[in-house]
């Protein structure tokens, strides 16, 4: 099976009201450091697509002697999900793993559970971390499909609000939008495909994904796969804030 990770190496703002690349800088790092130390377990390709300009040789540098590493360019709108979205139906691969730029790896055969999952169970949405926050969805830092569905996904994802309809179906203010039509998870789940949270002990419909111990937002995590900045918060929250987060993502309020 041949695989493409795609990470996102901010350059520049996709719009007005977004952080300063430099803020992305430590996340970068800690994305290359991880990576190397820890093996994916499977073949791959890593995509760096830098977003917002093409990188200068010094802005590559981070990522030298890391294997099959290819580089990449978006300079659209759409924020994460835009490029994620623009390079991905692009691709010519059997699987594609979307990463977002706070990812990071705290154990080796990190990829290994996924690819699994997408040969035992045929082209659908796969991710480590499913939340119930809003509406329940595979969360966006870290998820797998193939190229050929991102092409039939009918909605362009053009901004900052379009990204929470993509990831949730709500709006940045809390609210649905339109029955959560953009919803990457409702829309697979509507065309029959399946959308699974996938650990190390197994892979786990809508129902049953916040039922495991130790998931995101969740005991220490480590049936995370793969940690993004919403593990790190939690994991530094004190238990009174752990518990409402937890209470979030298993039922949508706090």
């Amino acid at each position: 099976m041949k695989i493409e990770l795609i990470y996102l190496h901010v350059l520049g703002k996709s719009s007005p009201f977004a952080p300063d690349p430099t803020y992305y800088e430590k996340y970068n790092l800690r994305f290359a450091e991880t990576y190397a130390k820890h093996p994916a377990g499977v073949d791959h390709t890593l995509r760096v697509v830098f977003c917002g300009r093409p990188a200068e040789p010094r802005e590559q540098e981070i990522y030298a002697g890391l294997p099959n590493v290819t580089f990449d360019c978006y300079t659209g709108a759409g924020w994460d999900i835009g490029a994620h979205q623009e390079i991905s139906r692009n691709l010519d691969c059997d699987m594609v793993y979307c990463l977002a730029t706070p990812v990071h790896f705290w154990q080796p055969d990190w990829l290994t559970p996924i690819a699994d999952a997408f040969e035992d169970h045929g082209d659908g949405l796969y991710g480590p971390m499913g939340s119930n926050e809003n509406m329940p969805h595979i969360r966006t830092s870290a998820f797998a499909f193939s190229p050929e569905t991102m092409r039939q996904y009918p909605h362009l994802i053009d901004s900052r609000e379009t990204c929470f309809h993509f990831e949730s179906g709500f709006k940045s203010d809390g609210t649905m939008y339109e029955q959560g039509q953009k919803s990457f998870t409702n829309w697979m789940t509507e065309q029959g495909k399946p959308v699974l949270m996938v650990t190390r002990n197994g892979c786990f419909g809508k129902r049953d994904w916040r039922k495991p111990e130790n998931i995101f937002r969740r005991g220490d995590q480590t049936n995370c796969l793969l940690w993004d900045r919403h593990n790190d918060i939690y994991s530094a929250a004190t238990p009174d804030e752990k518990a409402t987060l937890e209470r979030l993502a298993d039922t949508g309020k706090a």
